[in-house]
C-alpha cells in the first residue's frame, strides 16, 4: 500500500494515523511494529554483529526501538513500517 505524506493526519509517540485509499482513517501502532520486528529478527539466523560477524544475539521488545525502515535514496523515497499487513 502506497500512501502519500499528505495522507498523514496525526503522528504521536505511539502511532501514525493516515487516510487510506478508501478515504478511511487507519492507524499504525508503533508498539505492534516493534513486536513484529522482534519476532522477525529473532526468527532468522542471518543477522550478524558488526565487525566480528558472529550471530547477532536475540532482542527483546523492551530493548527494541525499531518500527520500520526508510530509503531516502530510492527514486520515490519512502518509509516502510513493520505493521501487519
Amino acid at each position: 500500500m502506497v500512501q502519500l505524506i499528505s495522507n498523514i493526519t496525526e503522528i504521536t509517540h505511539d502511532s501514525l494515523k493516515f487516510i487510506n485509499d478508501e478515504n478511511q482513517e487507519e492507524e499504525i501502532s508503533f508498539s505492534e511494529c516493534s513486536k513484529n520486528w522482534v519476532e522477525y529478527f529473532n526468527s532468522r539466523d542471518d543477522f550478524v554483529t558488526w565487525g566480528d560477524w558472529k550471530p547477532a544475539p536475540k532482542i527483546t521488545v523492551e530493548s527494541n526501538k525499531c518500527v520500520g525502515q526508510r530509503d531516502w535514496f530510492a527514486d520515490n523515497p519512502y518509509f516502510e513500517f513493520f505493521s501487519n499487513p
